[in-house]
């Protein structure tokens, strides 16, 4: 009896263990793309998670450091809400995010949507490997393209496109002259110049972008001041 009962228990926990829902544990960096969007007060909710119980406070801010927020998810989408108790209705949400299947590491950037309080956010692999250190990430969010030049080497962007400048050409003084070019009615016209330190052991995200009240492409930058992570993939200055 006691091998046929020791079975049965095990056969119990066995299913148990299928019939819990698998989860993900994410660690994220919120980035309020306009520094008066930053809210210390947000929280995240697992779109999937019938117990609704309280967000994991999450706060946004104006600036990158070292801080994260962990979240243990069923699924990848992951709604923001003002105040700790889960949305009842869509109007009770403050933004909504489809992270990466791949990874664990996000940065998410918030830009203003339509109605006051609420983001468009995207999600970016936060992960040194993706975004190693001592490099540039750049954006082109603008409807043009642009023309990014550091020193005497170009870089060109469509719209929507990417890249990664891990070892970007520098001067004596380790900064890059930079001047930045888009394409608008049928010619280049500057948009900015300026001299770019290297980042050193940081990294630095750039993103051109329109403004929706000027109407011309600006270029806004962020700083990473998070220290250096064990183990990482570093770009060669």
């Amino acid at each position: 009896m006691r091998p046929i009962l020791w079975l049965l228990l095990t056969s119990v926990v066995a299913c148990a263990q299928q019939a819990k829902p698998a989860t993900r544990e994410v660690t994220l960096r919120l980035l309020a793309f306009y520094s008066e969007g930053a809210n210390p007060e947000l929280h995240a909710h697992d779109a999937k998670n019938q117990d609704q119980q309280p967000g994991a406070k999450t706060p946004l801010k104006n600036y990158l450091n070292h801080e994260t927020s962990q979240l243990r998810l069923l699924g990848n989408e992951v709604i923001f809400t003002t105040g700790p108790q889960a949305p009842a209705k869509l109007e009770e949400q403050a933004g909504r995010v489809t992270l990466p299947e791949k990874g664990h590491l996000f940065l998410l950037l918030f830009f203003p949507a339509e109605k006051p309080g609420t983001y468009h956010i995207m999600a970016l692999d936060d992960s040194t490997q993706a975004f190693p250190l001592g490099s540039f990430r750049v954006f082109n969010l603008s409807r043009n393209n642009i023309r990014l030049t550091l020193e005497n080497t170009d870089y060109n962007f469509k719209p929507s496109q990417v890249m990664i400048i891990d070892k970007p050409p520098v001067r004596a003084n380790n900064h890059s002259g930079m001047n930045a070019h888009a394409f608008i009615n049928e010619k280049w016209q500057r948009i900015c110049s300026g001299l770019w330190p290297h980042p050193g052991q940081k990294r630095d995200l750039e993103i051109f972008f329109e403004n929706p009240q000027s109407q011309q492409i600006e270029l806004r930058g962020f700083r990473d001041i998070s220290p250096p992570v064990p183990n990482a993939k570093k770009a060669a200055p």
